[in-house]
């Protein structure tokens, strides 16, 4: 991989340091809260370092490898109020479709409580190295073309 190319990954995977911090105020309580496949997620020629942000601004050039493996990372957002977090990402490469699932679940407490923002990341990688060739990256309804070798913009998907 290129310098630029592990810059713009580095860029990538490396969100905001901080967290936003909110004075501490009521939360709605008593509510759960349950996503699959609705937040953002790119693939990744490698593992994000920290925190990662969906960049909405455009995806940053990468190079995807041959016979290495793909990692994805699932920006949840910011997260506040919050009790019991539970997240996850699978990643499962069935001939040329490469298959993504994500979720996200807690509960919210009643009453007052901490509302600190926190970024929360779901990561997961391929069971092995993929190979060389066209793929379909599907992630609940939608889905994204990848090409394997290529230097090009990051593959996100994104289904706010």
């Amino acid at each position: 991989m290129s310098r630029a190319a592990a810059t713009a990954t580095r860029e990538l995977a490396l969100a905001l340091a901080s967290a936003l911090t909110l004075p501490v105020g009521a939360c709605v309580g008593g509510e759960s809260v349950d996503r699959a496949d609705e937040d953002p997620l790119c693939v990744l020629p490698e593992a994000p370092s920290g925190l990662f942000q969906y960049p909405h601004e455009g995806a940053p050039s990468v190079s995807y490898a041959a016979d290495a493996p793909l990692h994805v990372a699932v920006d949840h957002g910011c997260i506040g109020c919050k009790r019991d977090l539970q997240h996850a990402c699978e990643v499962t490469i069935n001939g040329a479709e490469i298959v993504v699932t994500s979720s996200i679940a807690f509960e919210v407490p009643g009453g007052a409580c901490d509302a600190s923002c926190e970024l929360v990341t779901s990561t997961c990688a391929s069971a092995g190295p993929v190979a060389a060739g066209e793929y379909t990256v599907r992630y609940g309804d939608l889905s994204a073309a990848l090409v394997i070798p290529s230097d090009a913009p990051a593959t996100c998907i994104d289904p706010g």
